[in-house]
């Protein structure tokens, strides 16, 4: 249901294994890289977001150091979010769900506005000041509610916001009581009944995006591939590797992605694997499986460090306006 920069950078790895770039050691330890780009090979496939993401490594030339890339390629990784975005977020979910998902906001304005803008206009005489208590209100119990109800934040997390947002609801009534008891009691009821459509407004906010049948099958595919990664039989990677001697490579991005990495590598610790023609070791030493697997680690995390950050903090990533529980994002599902 969303996709987030972090699970772009992967792509680097599958454009490798297509001919299009490779990755080297440059030092012993393996926390130096460098890619090597491919300029003779056009991109043959068919994927924007991929085509997107080499043009923007090319800009660097024949060769790109981690130091070229950090706040610097955020750029392009926001462009390809937001391309898979437009590829997908249509195909994924119905249009009019999403559309309903934002007029619920209007819905849940409309109260705040009605009972606490007349009620501090009257007492304070200031529209300005009118116009702000509805949308503090708002903004505060909207924000409350979703961190409560996130099942990706940790508990703890969301524990310690609850307070910080309950402390600044309550000084927030505790602001405008004089203007809400100068304008009566219905103020207090049309003030709680805003607090409650709140509530409900945001939970509907979660759970009212509807997939499409595409969508469905999509989020199931991830999902059955994810735990094909997690449970798949030694015997069986074995004869893969034997018709594709290449397997283990392939699926190695879509690990980073789905957070299986550690699995899948252990599951192929005892199998005999070819050295991937896009790696180039530190020294032109014998291909070895576990440095290589090492190196690995510590590239992708320097990667994901590099090309994610940004002078001022952006580029972390996007999403589709749906959130309906979906895997990770990528351009090739």
């Amino acid at each position: 249901g969303k996709v987030e920069n972090k699970d772009i950078v992967p792509m680097v790895i599958s454009l490798a294994s297509k001919g299009y770039v490779q990755i080297i050691q440059n030092d012993e330890n393996g926390r130096d890289f460098s890619f090597r780009i491919n300029i003779e090979k056009d991109y043959e496939g068919s994927d924007k977001s991929e085509y997107m993401f080499l043009q923007g490594l090319k800009k660097y030339g024949n060769v790109v150091t981690k130091q070229e890339l950090t706040n610097s390629f955020y750029k392009t990784l926001d462009k390809v979010n937001k391309q898979i975005v437009n590829d997908f977020e249509s195909k994924i979910f119905i249009k009019n769900t999403l559309i309903w998902r934002y007029v619920t906001f209007i819905f849940a304005f409309i109260p705040y506005f009605a009972g606490l803008f007349l009620s501090v206009r009257r007492f304070s005489g200031e529209a300005f000041n009118a116009l702000l208590a509805p949308a503090l209100f708002f903004v505060v119990v909207s924000l409350l509610t979703l961190f409560v109800s996130s099942k990706k934040v940790k508990i703890a997390l969301r524990i310690f916001m609850g307070v910080v947002f309950l402390v600044a609801l309550g000084f927030l009534i505790y602001i405008y009581s004089p203007g809400i008891n100068y304008a009566g009691m219905i103020y207090w009821v049309v003030l709680g009944a805003s607090i409650i459509a709140n509530v409900i407004q945001m939970v509907f906010f979660r759970i009212i995006d509807k997939r499409t049948e595409y969508g469905i099958d999509l989020y199931s595919r991830i999902k059955g591939f994810r735990n094909y990664l997690n449970t798949v039989e030694k015997p069986h990677l074995i004869a893969l590797v034997n018709q594709d001697p290449s397997y283990y490579y392939k699926i190695l991005p879509y690990t980073y992605v789905l957070g299986v990495t550690d699995i899948w590598v252990e599951k192929f610790e005892s199998i005999a694997l070819k050295p991937p023609g896009w790696f180039r070791g530190y020294g032109y030493h014998q291909f070895n499986y576990r440095s290589f697997n090492s190196f690995m680690r510590r590239t992708m995390t320097s990667t994901q460090t590099a090309m994610t950050s940004s002078p001022h903090s952006s580029g972390s990533g996007g999403g589709f306006s749906g959130g309906g529980g979906g895997g990770g994002g990528g351009g090739s599902w």
